[in-house]
């Protein structure tokens, strides 16, 4: 089996099933560094979480029980400043269907947030408003759903994901006035702030552009014609080259990079040597710290 496959397979347990409206996330909460007997909070916590994330009508698209966009949010307790606040750091990922097949890709999304700040009580309502901000864990949850849709939606139409982007964009607007960290365009060079900024950026469209050529004209071909895909992923890694140039260690880019790198590793340790050599002396260039990574592509 190509290796490739293989790989899909593996990560297809990464993310369980759950009841849903557009999404079907799992929210875990680890506190093992916060020093308290009573851990019922956290456990609250990833029930309140997860059942805001699967039971908010994000869209007006109808989902199929299988259509559900399967995403996991794992939330890293740092400290606890005072009873009901918090600090923590989260990891985002997604995954997406390959179409004729019972595998998935690896998360088409995989986002590390430093800094998650804020407050919460056992049973607090979590009430979701798109032009309002009503708390900064809603608006945390409300962010990264609107990314995660907005982000599938780019696979499976070009620049499909726009009204999403366009939510998540009014979401960091309302936030700054709440002053928690991550939400200004001064708050470092990586926060959520510049993660949708990256997105919106007209420099940054064939980023966008190439998730839905990359899954929906060659990952979803891939079975049938693994290199024609091969071919057309090529095309998406030469325009990331042109991105770089235009904004270098743009954070869109880097986590596209983040994301896929591994993918496109497994996809390209096989097929014709010219394209993965194109593709490995492309990715060598806007990815340095994974040279050693990218070796793999050429060993075979």
């Amino acid at each position: 089996m190509d290796k490739f496959w293989l790989l899909l397979l593996g990560l297809s347990a990464l993310l369980s099933p759950l009841r849903a409206q557009e999404l079907n996330c799992q929210v875990v909460v680890n506190a093992e560094n916060i020093q308290t007997q009573d851990k019922r909070i956290f456990q609250d916590m990833e029930r309140a979480f997860t059942q805001f994330m699967n039971d908010t009508r994000w869209t007006e698209e109808r989902f199929q029980t299988e259509e559900k966009i399967k995403c996991r949010i794992l939330i890293n307790m740092q400290q606890m400043p005072s009873i009901g606040t918090y600090k923590a750091t989260a990891s985002i990922q997604s995954a997406r269907p390959v179409y004729g097949t019972s595998y998935e890709t690896v998360p088409f999304l995989f986002y590390a947030d430093q800094n998650w700040s804020f407050e919460y009580t056992e049973s607090q309502p979590l009430d979701y408003s798109p032009t309002n901000f009503t708390s900064n864990i809603v608006a945390l949850l409300s962010f990264y759903a609107n990314i995660i849709i907005g982000t599938d939606f780019d696979t499976f139409a070009e620049m499909g994901g726009q009204t999403y982007f366009d939510v998540a964009n009014q979401i960091v607007s309302n936030a700054q006035s709440n002053n928690s960290p991550g939400w200004n365009q001064f708050d470092g060079n990586i926060n959520r702030y510049v993660l949708i900024d990256d997105y919106l950026n007209g420099q940054m469209r064939d980023l966008r552009a190439g998730n839905y050529t990359y899954h929906r004209l060659a990952l979803d071909d891939f079975e049938s014609d693994p290199d024609e895909a091969r071919k057309k992923i090529l095309g998406v890694i030469e325009n990331l080259e042109k991105i770089q140039s235009l904004k270098p260690n743009a954070l869109g880019l880097r986590t596209w990079l983040d994301t896929k790198y591994q993918e496109i590793i497994n996809i390209f340790s096989e097929g014709d040597m010219n394209v993965r050599k194109q593709v490995h002396d492309i990715l060598v260039k806007i990815d340095p710290t994974r040279t050693d990574d990218y070796k793999k592509i050429l060993s075979n």
